[in-house]
């Protein structure tokens, strides 16, 4: 039984093949997700195509709570 899930994605490489397979299985049972974007304090991160691939690749409505400032 689960309440809810953390859906967890690399800021750098964004929406890979385990994050479909994942958010597959979610969306099977029901269950909400939060999805947060990891490693952002590296160089090539990009949280905008992170974000435009949660929304193509997994169909998923998003809603940016917050985005990192560019000056990092």
């Amino acid at each position: 039984m689960l309440d809810g899930a953390v859906l967890v994605l690399c800021g750098v490489a964004g929406v890979q093949s385990q994050s479909i397979t994942v958010d597959r299985q979610m969306k099977r049972y029901g269950v909400p997700r939060l999805a947060f974007i990891n490693k952002l304090d590296r160089g090539g991160r990009d949280p905008v195509t992170a974000i435009e691939g949660l929304e193509s690749k997994l169909d998923l409505e998003t809603v940016q709570l917050q985005l990192p400032s560019a000056s990092q």
